[in-house]
């Protein structure tokens, strides 16, 4: 099985969950303090997770109003920015890293919001004939084990030779917002299943009756962690949509084209050990930011500046210092 070398990014949303806050910049370029400590847009920290499972060339599927913003975040800073930066070498570090990372970026553009099927569609031609990452633009990954989820992805789909899922176990309660897979575990292999099904945001009785996986207690499905390694025949899935105009509510979905190509070939469903952030709504983007934060260097300090805040004196007449940098 050939390397995964390309990641796919979708990135052209409006963000209405996020609104007014999208009113001043696109939610995937919405500022977060990453692991390191660094500020870092929420797609630039995807981007870094792509390249950690060593992905070479990344395509961000814009919108035509978000393109501008994108290009301009990875572009080179500005010879007046730079010499603000001058005096800051991790900065400078940063700047360079940055300036590398686009080298390896390209983008494709959705001219209308015709749905998530057809944002990946969008992107046929930067893939080629190659298998490839998807990951969602507004979803951050993290985990605690050694090895990266989406560096576990693409180490399950070079194994195995098929599509692959990422999924999590999920309760009933929140099916209305997942795509949904049903599957039969594979022998000697834990966490991996040979899906059976995909349905998108199934009604609990639906999947009671036709999404249940050996081996998950009563009430908990395997929905969609929010990662994929896909290969080149899913385009004729969703072209086939496209085609026939097969939508749901208005799009057109990727997961009915992973249906289709579920029933062409062998399939699989990965529990990947990690967690996937949703920043794209209030408590989604609190979440993102308070799990990366207490991975970061200034967990300490801020915890300790919440704990003071909330039993000392109310917080009055406080402010948090600014952390040195090398």
């Amino acid at each position: 099985m050939s390397k995964v070398r390309k990641a796919v990014i979708t990135a052209a949303g409006k963000g209405t969950r996020l609104y007014p806050g999208t009113q001043a910049v696109q939610k995937e370029l919405f500022p977060l303090v990453d692991v390191d400590g660094v500020a870092r847009a929420v797609i630039h920290i995807i981007a870094g997770e792509a390249l950690a499972a060593h992905v070479e060339e990344i395509c961000i599927v814009a919108s035509p109003e978000s393109l501008e913003q994108y290009r301009r975040y990875f572009a080179r800073p500005p010879v007046e920015l730079l010499n603000s930066l001058s005096s800051k070498p991790w900065a400078m570090e940063e700047a360079a890293k940055l300036e590398r990372l686009a080298e390896r970026i390209t983008y494709a553009v959705q001219e209308k919001p015709e749905g998530y099927g057809h944002a990946v569609y969008c992107a046929r031609h930067f893939t080629g004939d190659e298998s490839f990452l998807l990951m969602l633009g507004d979803h951050v990954y993290i985990t605690d084990q050694n090895e990266r989820c989406a560096t576990q992805m693409i180490r399950c789909h070079e194994k195995h030779g098929a599509p692959v899922s990422g999924v999590w176990r999920a309760p009933e309660r929140v099916l209305h917002l997942y795509g949904t897979v049903a599957g039969t575990p594979v022998p000697g292999e834990p966490r991996l299943y040979e899906a059976t099904a995909i349905y998108e945001k199934p009604s609990p009785e639906y999947a009671r009756r036709f999404l249940r996986t050996p081996g998950l207690d009563e009430g908990i499905y395997l929905c969609f962690f929010g990662m994929h390694v896909l290969p080149p025949a899913i385009y004729d899935c969703i072209k086939y949509h496209i085609d026939r105009d097969i939508r749901l509510n208005g799009e057109i979905q990727l997961t009915n084209a992973q249906e289709l190509l579920r029933s062409q070939q062998r399939y699989l469903a990965l529990e990947v050990e990690g967690k996937a952030y949703d920043m794209g709504v209030p408590a989604g983007l609190l979440a993102t930011q308070t799990a990366l934060g207490l991975r970061s260097p200034l967990a300490d300090s801020v915890l300790r500046e919440v704990e003071s805040f909330s039993h000392e004196d109310g917080g009055q007449n406080t402010r948090m210092p600014e952390p040195a940098k090398a």
